[in-house]
This record gives structure tokens, C-alpha cells and sequence, in this order.
């Protein structure tokens, strides 16, 4: 019985020497921002010569594109400092949201050797929908408009104090500078093109653009009913043949039958 204690210790021993003889350290850029590549330098360094794979990682949770993992195997020699880089595959640009994150190293067996906290620091967005609707109240929104008709502009953001620039460009390349909210029923039929831009100290530049129809009135309803007028006229001459036919085939076979 103490043989198989002192085997099972012995072998618990042996299968974490690997990991208990390395010393692992990261050196990364402890707050990064809009433009910083994700990356960092790490060293290790072992009691022993010995090979491992190593998984070098960032881990973020509000930007899972910045999360990148890559396995690598590396020849360790005994107290000799081995020292690496690890490239994310990212740089923080204005789909990134500010939170903390680690950089990581790990082994095969699924031991952390080493785990650096880091932060992202950027600038929050301008949350903010353009709205272009058939009432002031903005109950009915809509991209399509028929000539002539009253189109009123407005947006909302939980962002007070927002900077502004709302242009109508019309087809020919011209346009015109609005400040919403506003509303305009002059508009000829066409595609129009809205382009909507917000500016706020300490926010990241807000800018959209939004496409908005003009239609004649005539094509989409007037000339619509007669083409259902149409349909309807073909659908009942149809169907008048068809009876008439039936009755012509009921007649001849009714004489059929009594003579």
C-alpha cells in the first residue's frame, strides 16, 4: 500500500515538474488606445532543457474580434532566458470598446504560467438614429415618400448637446445644409442621398448615410388600380366563358340521355 502511495505521488511529481520549473513574465503596454497595435513581448525561462508548446493570448470581452490565440512549440535550454512576441492580429480602431483584458501564456496541459492585466482606452461612441417620417411625431417612419407630400426630419440620441451636420444631396450633386429637426414637401421624384454627421468633445465622430424616395403619386396608386380594374375585367370574362361552356356540355347530355 505505501508503494502505490509513494508510485502516485511520484507520478503527480513527474507530470508537474514541466510546469513548477517555469518562470514566465509579460511585458505589455499596460493602457492602450485607437491606433495601438494588440501585442506584447514575454521571457521564459526554465530549470531545465525541455521543449513545450505554448499558447500565447489576448482575451478581451467586449471586442471578441481582438481575441487571438496561436500555438507554438519552442526549445527550451536550462536558465537561459527564452523570450518572445505575440502580435493579436488587431489594432484598436472605433469598433473597439474600452474595457480590461489579459494578455496570457499558457501550456499544453492548460496551465497559466503567466496572465498580464491591460486595459483599452477609447473614446464611447455617439449612439444616435436619423428619423424621416409622415408625422411631427415621428409614429410612422419611412424611406419612401410620395410628391409632394410632407416629410418631416428628426433623430434621437441619449447625447444632448450634439454637433449637428445634416445635408440633402440631391442627384444632380447639389445639396443643402438642414438642421434638424425640420420637415420639407418640395421635394421632386428621385433618390436622394442624407448624409448625417454628430460631433461632441470626449465622443468618437458620429457619420451616416441614409437614402430617401421621392415617387409620383399616379404610379404608385392610380395606375395600380387599373391595373387591378384589369385583372378583375379578364378574370370575370374568363369566368363567364367557362359557365357557358359547362352549360352548352349540361345540355347536349341531358337530350342525350332522355332519347
Amino acid at each position: 500500500m505505501k508503494i502505490k502511495i509513494s508510485l502516485l505521488i511520484f507520478c503527480i511529481i513527474l507530470l508537474s515538474s514541466s510546469v513548477l520549473s517555469l518562470e514566465a513574465s509579460i511585458k505589455i503596454n499596460p493602457i492602450m488606445s485607437e491606433g495601438d497595435k494588440i501585442e506584447f513581448n514575454y521571457t521564459i525561462i526554465s530549470e531545465y532543457s525541455e521543449n513545450i508548446k505554448l499558447y500565447p493570448s489576448i482575451i478581451c470581452t467586449k471586442s471578441p474580434s481582438s481575441n487571438f490565440i496561436e500555438d507554438k512549440n519552442i526549445d527550451l535550454v536550462a536558465n537561459v532566458p527564452y523570450k518572445g512576441s505575440f502580435f493579436g492580429g488587431s489594432i484598436i480602431d472605433e469598433t473597439f470598446e474600452s474595457e480590461y483584458c489579459y494578455a496570457r501564456l499558457e501550456v499544453e496541459d492548460g496551465e497559466i504560467i503567466a496572465n498580464e492585466l491591460f486595459s483599452i482606452d477609447v473614446k464611447p461612441s455617439i449612439d444616435l438614429f436619423l428619423m424621416t417620417c409622415k408625422d411631427k411625431e415621428c409614429n410612422i417612419q419611412t424611406g419612401l415618400f410620395i410628391k409632394g407630400e410632407t416629410i418631416y426630419f428628426d433623430y434621437s440620441s441619449s447625447i444632448e448637446d450634439l454637433d449637428i451636420v445634416f445635408n440633402l444631396i440631391y442627384s444632380n450633386g447639389s445639396k443643402i445644409e438642414y438642421n434638424p429637426p425640420f420637415n420639407i414637401n418640395t421635394l421632386d421624384t428621385g433618390v436622394y442621398q442624407i448624409d448625417f454627421k454628430a460631433t461632441k468633445e470626449g465622443y468618437r465622430d458620429f457619420s451616416m448615410i441614409q437614402y430617401l424616395d421621392i415617387i409620383e403619386r399616379e404610379y404608385s396608386v392610380i395606375k395600380n388600380s387599373e391595373e387591378s380594374k384589369a385583372s378583375l375585367r379578364t378574370m370575370i370574362i374568363g369566368l363567364l366563358i367557362i359557365f357557358g361552356i359547362i352549360a352548352i356540355l349540361l345540355y347536349f347530355l341531358k337530350r342525350e340521355i332522355f332519347i
